[in-house]
């Protein structure tokens, strides 16, 4: 039996053949970071210490979870060091760096929780002084605080942001420290704070109340603010790194007997979306470590009518598809599309330009091909590889890379906006199967300078079915399709996914995606909670920055704080009975007892599981 091909990333082939021109590395000492899956255990790697790679202290110290009992990590890595990684780990995949505060390791500090459940937030900044995140004491129930930005956040009173203790990189903010000195939370805010972030917003969703004295006490909090760099810059998955990390300082802060509900309102839309991601499998492994001690809730994502998810097929009859790719003026990122095959599958890959000139051609095992020389060098290409690292067991993916349509840079390439063309050929007679195509999402999130602009498919025959007011549909004549747009790392094993429906009609959100995906365990979210009051009225209101202000936010990125919060509150009654292994089919069990009636006019039986998981919660 011939040996097996090892499982590659793409994405990091096309940073070594651009230079690492788009690729966030670390300042000074140029490591990257990666995100890796061991061939044995975390602390075995760490045991080993591989010249040029370095492992955060977090991952080697016996703590609430045991490094022996772990597969996945993350690291710095020399880039001369990555041959020798790649042969002694079983698959890593590139991310972002933050720049590391230098000096020596010191003891992660003891769990300042109180509380039996403790909610999580991986986001961006929570207003963690905010008087919905106060106890009846006064204090905030935001007992730890980890901003992974490289820098200390400016502020009146900057010396209370401690270095991470256990990670090589971010500050982190002790809030009982801060009660204990006299420190007012506020004095260790940003100077300058928009009147909302989205970080502030889900929080008071998930955990926010006006916490009064003999009243059973709300959930203590632990919040990971992501780097500003990385949730400003949406293309690709280079937050994956940080938000593994995230999840394991908020379980290593929250203490070793709490029960904890991560909500982690972020997503991406390319990927295998078969729960085969790093990220994924490291969430289900930590999952099911803990024993029914971590809960992992996700959006669905808001991609459903995003023209981003298409799907071909190609056999002895129809012998080649074409996809048109619109990619628009001032787009400082690059831009992304996987095309994923059926396992065996072969095709060979043809990229034209908006004028219709061949700028590459590709077939599988060359690994990358790319214009050798001119204007447009590393400007496009296409990576082919026999197995990848995103999904090395389910197909393989192609992926073509644009470069951004615009650069303050004249040294640096660009690729034409315009529609481009991706040509798919098939030679043999086999029926190859359905082949999922997605772009990576490559939006600008509001609050932040415009960089991304998100490119889309071209496909007349979509855009003439389901035009508003009617029901979206898809054309069974359209490449380009609504189903199967989903959260990219939303669909391991052991996550609750979130989708969202409309409060007023009860209908699911347009936006919100679904199945199918290529788990044929995971046919779409879990359940809806709500994320729009009404047709017209969209969002729903919490809390902005400011003690005062309400703000009003949308999507399936706050429907699923308000799944967190039902999830914190089921453990709650649970209790001591927890420890007998409330597992995830129990979850969905006791979230189902607390689902609304069927919307008036529904069909008789299930709900779609595609679309609407086990139905719809009510607002709580």
């Amino acid at each position: 039996m011939p040996e097996q091909a090892p499982a590659r990333d793409p994405y990091l082939y096309w940073a070594k053949h651009t230079g690492w021109r788009h690729v966030l590395r670390e300042p000074g000492t140029g490591q990257l970071a990666v995100a890796i899956e061991c061939l044995g255990s975390v602390g075995d790697l760490v045991h080993e210490a591989l010249p040029g790679v370095e492992i955060a202290e977090h991952y080697g110290q016996l703590s609430v979870v045991d490094p022996k009992s772990i597969r996945y990590c993350t690291a710095l890595i020399d880039p001369d060091a990555l041959a020798t990684l790649e042969t002694r780990v079983k698959r890593l995949k590139l991310g972002m760096a933050v720049a590391r505060h230098r000096g020596p390791a010191r003891e992660a500090p003891a769990s300042k929780c109180r509380t039996k459940v403790v909610i999580g937030l991986i986001d961006d900044f929570v207003a963690y002084a905010h008087p919905r995140f106060r106890d009846a004491e006064g204090g905030s129930r935001v007992r730890h605080v980890w901003s992974q930005d490289a820098a200390r956040p400016a502020c009146t009173v900057a010396s209370n942001w401690q270095t991470c203790a256990d990670f090589p990189y971010g500050y982190e903010l002790d809030t009982h420290a801060c009660a204990r000195e006299g420190v007012a939370l506020r004095d260790t805010y940003p100077p300058v704070l928009r009147r909302w972030t989205h970080g502030t917003h889900v929080a008071d969703l998930a955990a926010g109340g006006n916490a009064v004295p003999d009243e059973e006490a709300l959930p203590d909090i632990v919040a990971v603010h992501l780097p500003r760099r990385g949730v400003a810059d949406t293309s690709g998955s280079a937050l994956k790194m940080q938000v593994l990390d995230a999840l394991h300082y908020i379980v290593e802060r929250a203490g070793p007997e709490a029960s904890v509900v991560v909500n982690l309102s972020y997503g991406t839309m390319a990927g295998p979306h078969d729960g085969q991601t790093i990220l994924e499998q490291a969430i289900d492994e930590l999952v099911a470590l803990r024993q029914g001690r971590l809960w992992v809730v996700v959006p669905a994502g808001n991609s459903r009518e995003a023209r981003c998810h298409a799907v071909v097929k190609l056999n002895k009859s129809r012998k080649t598809a074409r996809l048109r790719w619109k990619l628009l003026p001032d787009d400082a990122t690059p831009s992304w599309l996987e095309i994923w095959l059926p396992e065996a599958a072969a095709v060979e890959v043809k990229l034209r330009d908006p004028g219709g000139t061949c700028r590459v051609r590709c077939v599988k095992g060359e690994m990358l091909a790319a214009p050798a020389q001119g204007a447009l060098h590393g400007g496009c290409g296409v990576i082919y590889l026999d197995r990848v690292s995103d999904s090395p067991d389910n197909g393989t993916m192609i992926l073509v890379a644009l470069a951004p349509t615009v650069s303050t840079d004249p040294s640096v390439p660009t690729a034409a906006a315009g529609v481009w063309t991706v040509e798919l050929r098939h030679d043999g007679q086999a029926d190859l199967g359905e082949i999922h195509a997605w772009i990576e999402r490559d939006d600008t999130p509001f609050g932040h300078p415009t960089r991304g602009r998100q490119s889309y498919f071209v496909d007349p025959k979509y855009e003439a079915a389901g035009q508003r007011p009617e029901p979206a549909a898809d054309s069974a004549q359209a490449y380009v399709k609504r189903r199967g747009a989903f959260n990219s790392i939303a669909t391991g094993a052991r996550t609750l996914v979130a989708g969202a429906y409309v409060g007023q009609s009860n209908k699911v959100a347009r936006y919100s995606g679904g199945g199918p995906t290529r788990r044929p365990a995971r046919l779409g979210p879990s359940l809806l909670a709500r994320g729009d009051e009404s047709p017209t009225l969209h969002g729903l209101l919490a809390a902005g920055t400011g003690a005062a202000d309400r703000v009003r936010m949308n999507g399936t990125s706050v429907a699923a704080p308000q799944v967190a919060r039902q999830v914190a509150q089921i453990l709650n009654e649970v209790g001591a009975a927890l420890r007998g292994g409330l597992d995830t089919e129990d979850m969905l069990r006791r979230l189902a007892e607390r689902l609304s009636a069927p919307p008036p006019g529904a069909k008789p039986g299930l709900p779609d599981p595609e679309r609407e998981g086990l139905g719809r919660l009510p607002v709580r």
